[in-house]
């Protein structure tokens, strides 16, 4: 079996790898500026920012939306059509560890969550369709339910949003 060992003389065959302005009595300076370089690339593609802070609220709200997402996307897929009311993903709800009654009311503003029933999940449309979301906005933000799954969407962009042919959004805000 063969094993490529470097050569004996260590610096002899480093050089032969390395630009000749390197020299033996040179690497050991060297060294230190390359992990510079390299610890200063690292700091500036973090970058300086925090972590953005969760809303504590806001995440209950995206869990609810995201099971009814869940259900909804099951009921589709299991009866090959979407469903009617509350009624139809009830069992689906149970079923996976929520409680079919409390899911439809956001924590945020303690009012049902406006889901627009009978829409077909996939959409060959270029934006994601709205068919779930708050009723009211809570600092200029809503969750919404999309074909897409569960996002935050700001006021203007819920209102410039597509939802399914008939249906009128409500855009009444609670601040």
């Amino acid at each position: 079996m063969f094993i490529m060992r470097p050569p004996a003389d260590f610096h002899h065959w480093l050089s032969m790898y390395l630009p000749s302005s390197i020299t033996r009595d040179a690497w050991p300076h060297w060294l230190p500026c390359l992990g510079s370089i390299f610890a200063l690339g690292l700091i500036c593609f973090a970058g300086c920012s925090s972590a953005p802070v969760a809303d504590e609220v806001q995440g209950d709200s995206f869990e609810q939306l995201s099971a009814i997402h869940q259900c909804y996307m099951e009921f589709y897929t299991s009866k090959k059509k979407p469903p009617q009311s509350k009624d139809d993903l009830a069992p689906l709800l149970t079923k996976n560890g929520h409680d079919p009654v409390s899911v439809f009311k956001s924590k945020r503003d303690d009012s049902e969550f406006v889901i627009v029933w009978d829409v077909k999940p996939t959409s060959n449309d270029p934006m994601p369709v709205v068919f779930g979301y708050e009723s009211t906005a809570s600092d200029e933000q809503r969750m919404v339910l999309t074909t897409m799954g569960v996002m935050t969407m700001s006021e203007s962009e819920f209102q410039s949003a597509s939802f399914p042919p008939d249906h009128t959004p409500v855009t009444n805000n609670s601040e």
